[in-house]
């Protein structure tokens, strides 16, 4: 159940009363009284009123994304056939009684609906500015002439009114607490004879990458086991029989961070498909660009899903496949399916690794002492559960382990290293390796870079904790300032969710960071931060700090402008969300109230990561600081596009510090 808007709810009682009222006094009130100011007030109202609302549950995406003669036949379907057969049925069944007159008339306010709708969908192809839709909208009103059948020249602006109401309402709160999140993290393992436990230990160091849910599959002996919940890997499995009964000596894991508030127990990996002829896990990191396409196509040919999430279309391909042989099957569906991808895929006897042609989302391949192979999104569960690094799942690349053993394989040779720069920057643990760089040592790296191009005088360096630490560090050691703990985080407060008022927000933030006074009172401190997705936190933690006494604030940023979403596995996917997309450098300093702002050039960060390879942009993906888009974006692409014509302001009350 989808949670009901309440006033949108008194908006339909108010509409309903009025409606009433008027077709009441229509037909028992003399004319005089049909005269009556107040009477012509409320017949003026609930019309406007009925626009509002059914501009407002207008789909804004379909909008843009279906065609014109999709949208119009869709809202023809179910507006004017139900009219039109109504009318007929009226026709034979009251033509022999006086009293009763069939008339189309009667649902004008459909046809005009329907006509003011058609209007809309091809205004929205032409811009989405909401300025331009409206007086549009308003300039067609003027021209129209008077149709007591449709009435578009009094109703049409409010129906795009209320198509603006809409777009407002769900362009997501600019100003809540929220950063930058990756999907989530998949571990697997085969030949370990508590495969599970291990599992369980190689989740926990990769929890930083899903907090929303948990779910560990075992094979034991061709025979799959699952449990999975919402909540931490630990809370998932606080009873310790939930673990015990996974027995076998392989087992895949999953951790998830669910975009959209979608962390439903049916969308936690990994999943578990029972067939008549086979058992399959999978459990999958990324995200799929021709995603809504695929399901639809799979859809209409007989498919059905059980989850919302775009990993279940993988299996469904792979069933639906032609080919003769399993493995060809999985290479068929891993030809489909766009986008960036790491696959985990456990069989009855064996167990399959995938990575995307781009390698957007890191993989990586370790050994145990005892034999046991270990593939892991990150090179940090490694460590905990006592296995080696080997080496990187590579673009485009299977890999399939077995009781004889590992093997690699292809299944598509167009490949091109493009790693997810925000690996580096702020996603991946410090401790972990990608593609052979430490994660710690390339920020490290963009901080001496950040310094270099720093212009700024100041006293100390204070880094934001935790990402922005190691960052820190370089700075202060190329510039020569001391890097001090100006800002301490409370490790034990989890997320900040969206609280109701401005004060409660700004609580929600001292919660979580505490400026020390001592330490930046009457400094110029140069504040570290990994990235500035919306300014929110940035401005907050500027106050902090100002509150603190600091002299100046200078805010430096070890990245780039991020000024273009990710399709590839982030939770950014329009520019609406991002500061940067919508202001300049010096409007973004003064929204966040510091005293300059610095960010890392492109050049320096491609250069401060330094990936060993000749491919383009030093192997990285850094299309969320330049808008150059490693691969096709498929269903994304049209939304995209127009996208870049929208701009969103910033600016909220009280952001400009006082001179």
């Amino acid at each position: 159940m989808k949670k009901r808007i309440e006033w949108i709810d008194l908006c339909k009682i108010i509409t309903m009363i009025i409606v009433c009222y008027d077709h009441t006094i229509q037909s028992i009130a003399p004319d005089e009284a049909l005269k009556n100011s107040f009477f012509i007030g409320t017949i003026s109202f609930h019309m406007p009123l009925f626009m509002i609302l059914s501009g407002y549950f207008i789909n804004p995406k379909r909008m843009r994304t279906d065609k014109i003669t999709t949208s119009c036949f869709s809202k023809f379907k179910h507006l004017m056939v139900p009219a039109f057969s109504w009318y007929i049925i009226q026709c034979c069944l009251f033509r022999e009684i006086p009293e009763v007159k069939a008339s189309l008339e009667s649902y004008w306010f459909l046809s005009c609906l329907f006509f003011c709708f058609c209007i809309l969908a091809i205004i929205t192809k032409i811009t989405t500015n909401n300025l331009i839709v409206f007086t549009v909208a308003c300039i067609i009103t003027y021209f129209t002439p008077y149709c007591y059948f449709v009435k578009i020249n009094f109703l049409m602006p409010f129906l795009a009114i209320g198509y603006w109401l809409n777009k407002h309402n769900k362009g997501n709160n600019m100003y809540e607490v929220k950063s930058l999140n990756e999907e989530c993290g998949v571990f697997g393992i085969w030949g370990h004879p508590q495969a599970a436990q291990v599992t369980y230990f190689g989740l926990h160091s990769l929890q930083h990458r899903g907090q929303e849910g948990a779910g560990i599959l075992a094979n034991d002996k061709g025979h799959l086991r699952r449990h999975r919940n919402t909540g931490l890997i630990a809370d998932v499995f606080k009873k310790s029989e939930d673990l015990e009964r996974l027995t076998g000596r392989a087992a895949i894991g999953h951790v998830r961070y669910a975009t959209s508030g979608s962390a439903s127990i049916h969308n936690i990996q990994p999943f578990l498909f029972d067939f008549s002829d086979m058992q399959v896990g999978l459990a999958h990191n990324g995200n799929l660009t021709n995603a809504v396409s695929l399901k639809a196509e799979l859809e209409k040919n007989g498919s059905i899903f059980s989850s919302s999430s775009d990993t279940e279309i993988l299996i469904h391909l792979i069933r639906r496949s032609h080919n003769p042989n399993l493995m060809g099957k999985i290479k068929e569906a891993l030809n489909t399916v766009k986008g960036g991808f790491a696959y985990l895929i456990m069989l009855e006897d064996k167990m399959v690794a995938a990575l995307d042609p781009n390698g957007f989302r890191p993989l990586s391949i370790g050994k145990m002492k005892n034999g046991a192979w270990v593939v892991a999104s990150e090179t940090c569960a490694f460590e905990v559960v006592g296995a080696e690094w080997v080496r990187d799942v590579e673009p485009g690349e299977m890999v399939i382990i077995d009781d004889s053993g590992i093997r690699y394989d292809t299944y598509t040779t167009d490949t091109q290293l493009a790693v997810c720069s925000m690996e580096y920057i702020y996603f991946a643990r410090p401790d972990s390796v990608i593609h052979g760089i430490n994660v710690h040592t390339a920020r490290k790296n963009m901080g001496r870079r950040l310094a270099q191009e720093f212009q700024h005088e100041a006293d100390i360096v204070v880094g934001v904790p935790n990402s922005s630490l190691s960052a820190a560090m370089g700075f202060a050691e190329e510039s020569g300032l001391p890097n001090e703990m100006g800002l301490i985080k409370n490790q034990y407060i989890q997320r900040t969710f969206i609280q109701p008022t401005q004060e409660l927000r700004e609580q929600g933030v001292r919660m979580k960071l505490s400026a020390v006074s001592s330490v930046v009172k009457d400094k110029r401190v140069v504040m570290i931060d990994d990235s500035i997705v919306r300014g929110t936190t940035s401005r907050r933690i500027v106050q902090l700090l100002r509150d603190a006494g600091a002299k100046e604030v200078h805010v430096a940023i070890g990245s780039p402008e991020l000024k273009y979403p990710c399709f590839y596995g982030i939770d950014i996917q329009t520019r609406r969300e991002l500061i940067s997309a919508n202001h300049s450098v010096d409007e973004v300093c003064e929204i966040i109230g510091a005293d300059s702002l610095t960010y890392l050039s492109l050049d320096g960060l491609i250069d401060s990561i330094g990936i060993k390879t000749d491919a383009p942009k030093g192997g990285l993906c850094v299309a969320y600081f330049d808008g150059e888009f490693p691969t096709p974006l498929y269903d994304y692409e049209e939304e995209y596009l127009r996208s870049l014509e929208e701009k969103t302001s910033f600016y909220i009350e009280n952001v400009k510090r006082d001179k």
